[in-house]
């Protein structure tokens, strides 16, 4: 009886130790990664103690809002002075708001292992998407430059994002100037395939970062990059979201397939953008399947 005890507590206590270790997260907020117009463009880290050398860059962007999905930290002391990455905690997923936000919670990715670089750009109205477009190639460099400091393979990085986050991800993992080498891109609800197609018109007019001209717009759209350099790319969206979302996701998907690019299309039934049912609430469901398949999809390609 005395050893089943002893038994009983040994295992209760090897299992709070496991779990304990695998929930030990390296923090690091506010990281600058360049410096515009006397602000700092920052990022946060996320460095889970079970890393398993791979990155993931998440495009914090929705409307070009940057950040739009909230923070997923919080101070555990009352000191700000310290920034060595020991006095912050990860926040749980259920507890992330708005609800949401919790589709992009990095806390399956941090159980697997992955490293998190939630990166933010100078945003909406003020700046324009072509100023956001070279911010975000700063962040590339950054993460290429120190990615060995947060124990990441520079060779073993992906990206994702969501609607305009999705678009920004596209176009730095379709590598127009051959600057990043990034591995494999995963893209909720992508937007930004051509911008002066009619189908955007009214996206053009709510979004005051579209607001340049034609063809300087035009020149970001997502049709002049596509290319066979693309690399292995999972696209996922709502069978009830937009046009201009559902179209030129089928568009992209099928181009890089010709292209002979691996690349793989998941629609979601009864929910539209953001995961969003017809009486416009968010699908916790529908958000889990989405990060299920973009852990698998990470895990097979980097």
């Amino acid at each position: 009886m005395k050893k089943s005890i002893i038994a009983i507590l040994l295992s209760i206590t090897l299992t709070n130790v496991f779990a304990q270790n695998g929930s030990n997260i390296k923090i690091y907020p506010d990281v600058v990664y360049h410096h515009k117009d006397g602000m700092g463009l920052l990022m946060d880290i996320y460095v889970p103690e079970n890393n398993n050398e791979k990155g993931v860059i998440f495009i914090n962007s929705g409307g070009f809002q940057s950040p739009f999905f909230s923070k997923q930290y919080k101070e555990i002391n009352d000191s700000l002075s310290i920034r060595n990455g020991n006095n912050y905690i990860s926040i749980h997923k259920t507890d992330i708001q708005p609800e949401y936000s919790q589709q992009f919670s990095f806390e399956e990715l941090l159980k697997n292992g992955y490293t998190v670089f939630d990166v933010k750009h100078s945003s909406t109205p003020k700046y324009k998407l072509n100023e956001i477009t070279n911010d975000l190639k700063y962040a590339i460099s950054y993460i290429n430059k120190y990615s060995e400091k947060y124990n990441v393979s520079k060779d073993r990085i992906g990206i994702c994002g969501g609607s305009a986050g999705g678009y920004l991800a596209a176009f730095l993992a379709a590598n127009p100037q051959n600057e990043n080498k990034l591995k494999t891109v995963v893209l909720y609800f992508p937007a930004g395939y051509d911008y002066l197609n009619k189908r955007n018109i009214e996206v053009r007019k709510a979004l005051p970062s579209l607001n340049i001209s034609n063809s300087e717009l035009d020149s970001l759209s997502l049709k002049h990059y596509i290319s066979n350099k693309m690399p292995p790319t999972l696209i996922m969206y709502g069978e009830n979201d937009n046009p201009f979302i559902t179209e030129p996701s089928d568009i992209i998907t099928n181009e890089l397939k010709d292209l002979g690019v691996e690349c793989k299309k998941i629609v979601f039934e009864n929910v539209g953008h953001i995961w969003m049912d017809k009486n416009g609430k968010y699908s916790n469901e529908t958000g889990d399947k989405a990060m299920t398949n973009l852990i698998e999809w990470f895990d097979k390609y980097l």
